[in-house]
């Protein structure tokens, strides 16, 4: 089950809570400020976005004109991305994952005009995990995947010229 949520909207507010992929960014495939969602990279599927999987989070939106937006949203618990890590006679993975991770964002975002655009801002935990080497010994190489607290400043834009798409998506 990839989502599971109640959604409810009342004027100008949208509301939305349960297991569910919140998709950040405007680039495809490499785009550093989608940070809430993780992928199941083992996964081979002929769409884009088909490896992607839901989350426990709570998100509010607020459209305060017909094309600007602010979201914020709230994760309560971390999920990875998956990716096939074996390991191999003389080599042990060990995956540190962060417990009561308590990841938050907001976004202010313009869709539909000439230049679609939005600025963003994540607390949280990095998806993709750093390799350490945590021991090592003659028989036996100990490889620690950790997950650290990163604090992600991100922008995205995209536009459309003729048959073309221009996408544009930085972080810091």
């Amino acid at each position: 089950l990839r989502e599971a949520y109640a959604e409810a909207r009342f004027g100008q507010w949208d509301f939305r809570l349960g297991k569910q992929i919140v998709a950040w960014g405007r680039a495809d495939r490499l785009n550093p400020t989608d940070n809430l969602t993780p992928r199941d990279f083992t996964l081979l599927a002929p769409e884009i976005d088909e490896d992607r999987f839901g989350s426990l989070a709570a998100k509010a939106m607020w459209s305060f004109t017909p094309h600007t937006s602010v979201t914020a949203v709230w994760i309560p618990e971390f999920r990875p991305h998956v990716f096939a890590v074996n390991e191999a006679p003389g080599l042990a993975i060990r995956e540190n994952i962060p417990g009561g991770s308590n990841q938050w964002a907001i976004k202010l975002d313009q869709s539909g005009k000439d230049i679609d655009w939005s600025v963003s801002y994540f607390e949280g935990y990095d998806l993709n995990a750093d390799l350490r080497l945590a021991s090592a010994t003659p028989a036996l190489m100990q490889i620690a995947l950790d997950h650290n607290k990163v604090k992600v400043l991100g922008f995205d834009a995209a536009t459309s010229r003729g048959a073309y798409r221009f996408a544009l998506e930085a972080a810091y």
